[in-house]
Parts: structure tokens; C-alpha cells; sequence
């Protein structure tokens, strides 16, 4: 009897831990981000660009730390979804662009992923 227990109580947790998406595709329900630090000063304002169709994506929350700052998060992952771009982030001080780095991501059915670029760029 406590086998079956036991075994119910961790189906029951591992299904918390996962979420099915429309398509039928089960994704775990963590929230996927892409980051960069900048080191040696912080940014006045930041932004990326989409490369292949020039789409500019603003997400200016401060959930990682002083100077990380926020590439791409799983909110974009609709646009990516089975895909992969080029993404360019824009760091900006005093109306300058300081900061231009290259950085290609991709997304499953779930979640997006850093397939290269830097992830600190020192000032």
C-alpha cells in the first residue's frame, strides 16, 4: 500500500513540474532567458533586433542582477517556435550605442535557447 502511494505522490509531482502545450508537446514550466552582462558601466537603455525581420523586442526588467541585462525570454518563443535567427542586442549610454553584439537563439516547441554569442561584454 505504501509503494502505491509512493508512486502516486511522485507522478503527481512530476506533473506539476511539466505543462502540455496546445500541440499536445509537454514542456517543463520554466521560464527560459537569454542574458548578457555588461561590465565597466550600466546601460541607459537596451533593446534587440531581430535580424531577419528587423522586429524590435524591449524587455526592461531587472530580474537577474545589476549590469544583466535581458536578450530574449521564453515570451518571444511563439515567433521562434522550431526556428532559429540572429539577434542583435543594442546597449545604449547617453543616446550612444555602446554595446551591438550578435547572438543566434532558437526555440523548440517549449522554450528558446542561446545557440551562440558573448555572454559578458566588458566596457
Amino acid at each position: 500500500m505504501n509503494k502505491i502511494i509512493l508512486i502516486l505522490g511522485v507522478l503527481l509531482f512530476s506533473k506539476s513540474c511539466f505543462d502540455e502545450n496546445k500541440d499536445g508537446v509537454i514542456c517543463t514550466e520554466i521560464f527560459a532567458s537569454v542574458t548578457i552582462e555588461v561590465t565597466g558601466s550600466s546601460l541607459d537603455d537596451y533593446y534587440t533586433v531581430r535580424a531577419s525581420n528587423n522586429d524590435t523586442i524591449r524587455i526592461n526588467e531587472d530580474l537577474f542582477g545589476e549590469n544583466v541585462y535581458t536578450v530574449l525570454d521564453d515570451n518571444y518563443m511563439p515567433e521562434l517556435r522550431n526556428d532559429r535567427d540572429e539577434f542583435t542586442f543594442f546597449g545604449i549610454i547617453a543616446g550612444q550605442a555602446v554595446v551591438s553584439e550578435k547572438i543566434v537563439i532558437s526555440a523548440d516547441e517549449c522554450h528558446i535557447t542561446k545557440i551562440s554569442g558573448k555572454d559578458i561584454v566588458i566596457l
